[in-house]
């Protein structure tokens, strides 16, 4: 497959090489040098530890409602 790089150095990836590698739009890559060329690789997702469990609860409630369940009040 051939592709051709922009004059603002960009590369259109074509749909069908998109659906079977699991990229998505905005998703980060790293590039690579090998021997044989480029390599394009997703880029493994870095989640916050507080971000990965904001929420998880749902929304509503309130701390001392939770507190009081917890304590079995």
């Amino acid at each position: 497959m051939d592709l051709r790089i922009s004059e603002d150095r960009e590369i259109t990836i074509p749909q069908e090489l998109l659906d079977r590698s699991g990229l998505q739009p905005y998703d980060e890559v790293d590039i690579t040098l090998t021997g044989k060329g480029l390599l394009i690789s997703k880029s493994p997702v870095e989640r916050d530890a507080i971000e990965s469990v904001y929420g998880c609860w749902g929304s509503g409630g309130n701390t001392d409602v939770f507190m009081d369940e917890v304590r079995g009040r």
